[in-house]
């Protein structure tokens, strides 16, 4: 024993046994185990439960069950922390009657569903198309004790909208309030989400508002949605309808990061100009961030190709005085990206005209499209441009800079470089 009453030797066989199943090695974290026991050294939950955790990420819930079954014959089972990631894996399977059975086995145990426990099996029956069974699980975690959190209402409004029942949902996010449950950005994306798509984009835009008002502005998501409702509702192309499927589940996050990904693409390619300063007004009236919904738009216009759009919409935003990073990054880095060196340069001037510093990232693109086409000497100037405005404190935007110098054998401007970094550090104004 420690001075903390901890057996060592237990203590560090459990955190060698987590690190192995992190890596995904399991077959040495289980022989791990055994050795552990064969020493008499007894594993506790914790032990266990990293072991099973490992299994159920890789989709073994045999091996997962069978330390299960070890931890009730040990007498180390305290909580439903280990029945939680069978159930989560089972969810992915689509395997209710082997949750519900399982479910039934922590009740038998006398261990209380946790909050994840119950959240689990209402995705469980969205899942089985048991939208009323999901409904009773709310109620029954209430009554239990166990109210529900803001994941759990996110499971079931997404859920809800999935079944076209967004009313329903509407009427779960006003007892969330009751219960001292605030919505959070997932469950205003998924409820604008479902309006778009359901075609009634004045709600959508409502939503947005409240969104808004309570604190969170809209991301990608939500404003690729809403772009969606614009094109629908003017009957300008079949997009919308075309690349538009209900909303997808809140508990597949990276299949719902791809899905919008995709949307997103495919409204930025089809979609006209005059949507999007449609969409700029509704955001203006409701208060949301015309700087974020630009940075968003230009980044999406440069990703999928349509250049002349960004960086016009770029300088005319320049123009009216405000600077918009992200999107004066995208535009710089795409031209970079080209080697189109020139147009590079005269993006660089257009901001600094305007009174606008450019980022370290715009200034770092074009430094290696500099490099890249061999022209030293206005990469030189440049980055002696981005110490003076910058005001740059480490050497991570020298670091191309540096490279290519110790590629040309030139150790002496390396030295040189690296002292005026220095100067920069101790605060020292540099004379450039």
């Amino acid at each position: 024993m420690n001075s903390f009453g901890v057996d060592t030797d237990a203590y560090s066989f459990t955190a060698m046994i987590d690190g192995l199943c992190k890596q995904g090695r399991l077959k040495l974290a289980n022989g791990l185990l055994g050795k552990m026991i064969k020493k008499g050294i007894e594993p506790d939950e914790v032990t266990f439960t990293s072991l099973m955790d490992g299994f159920c990420k890789s989709g073994n819930t045999g091996g997962a069950s069978k330390l299960l079954k070890m931890m009730i014959e040990n007498g180390c089972l305290k909580t439903c922390h280990a029945f939680n990631s069978i159930l989560h894996v089972l969810s992915k399977e689509c395997e209710l009657v082997k949750q519900y059975a399982l479910f039934g086995k922590i009740l038998k145990h006398g261990l209380g569903p946790s909050v994840v426990t119950y959240t689990i099996l209402v995705g469980a029956f969205f899942q089985a198309d048991k939208v009323d069974q999901s409904l009773s699980m709310i109620e029954l975690m209430k009554q239990v004790g166990c109210p529900p959190g803001v994941y759990t209402y996110n499971v079931m409004v997404n859920g809800l909208c999935q079944f076209g029942r967004v009313e329903v949902a509407e009427r779960i996010l006003d007892s969330m309030s009751d219960l001292g449950v605030s919505p959070n950005h997932v469950t205003y994306t998924i409820l604008v989400k479902a309006h778009v798509y359901a075609g009634r984009l004045d709600r959508a835009l409502e939503i947005v508002s409240d969104m808004v008002k309570n604190g969170f502005q809209p991301n990608s998501r939500v404003y690729s949605a809403l772009l969606t409702g614009f094109i629908s509702s003017n009957k300008t192309t079949e997009v919308a309808h075309s690349r538009s499927i209900s909303p997808l589940y809140v508990w597949s996050p990276s299949t719902a990061e791809n899905y919008d990904e995709c949307v997103s693409s495919n409204i930025l390619k089809e979609m006209d100009l005059e949507h999007a300063f449609k969409l700029q007004v509704e955001i203006e009236k409701f208060g949301g961030s015309v700087s974020d919904f630009y940075n968003f738009l230009i980044v999406g216009l440069s990703e999928v190709g349509r250049i002349v759009d960004a960086e016009h919409l770029t300088k005319d935003i320049l123009r009216q005085g405000s600077y918009p990073e992200k999107a004066c990054f995208s535009v710089i880095d795409w031209h970079s990206k080209n080697s189109n060196c020139n147009e590079c340069l005269k993006f660089l001037d257009l901001i600094l005209s305007n009174g606008f510093v450019p980022s370290l990232a715009s200034y770092s693109s074009v430094i290696h499209s500099m490099h890249t086409k061999g022209n030293i000497i206005e990469a030189q100037r440049l980055f002696s441009d981005l110490m003076k405005y910058n005001n740059i404190g480490d050497a991570k935007a020298a670091l191309p800079h540096i490279e290519f110098l110790v590629n040309t054998d030139e150790p002496e401007k390396c030295i040189d470089l690296l002292k005026l970094i220095e100067q920069m550090v101790n605060r020292e104004r540099p004379v450039i």
